[in-house]
């Protein structure tokens, strides 16, 4: 079914946490880690897997203009 989708619970979760006004930086971090827990993995290695990615991405701009 679509509505289990883990996805789709990340957005909706995403949705809710932004009309409850929450920061968008927190609200972002707990709707990757509802995502990463609704499709089957653990904390741990959804926490490590998001932390990773972050660091992925902070680092590939210095990365490319030297």
């Amino acid at each position: 079914m679509i509505l289990l989708n883990p996805v789709v619970i990340s957005v909706l979760v995403l949705a809710i946490l932004c009309l409850l006004k929450l920061p968008v930086f927190i609200a972002l971090i707990v709707a990757a880690l509802t995502a990463g827990l609704a499709s089957g993995n653990y904390l741990s290695g959804t926490m490590l897997t998001f932390l990773m990615e972050w660091v992925e991405m902070q680092i590939q701009p210095l990365v490319t203009f030297y």
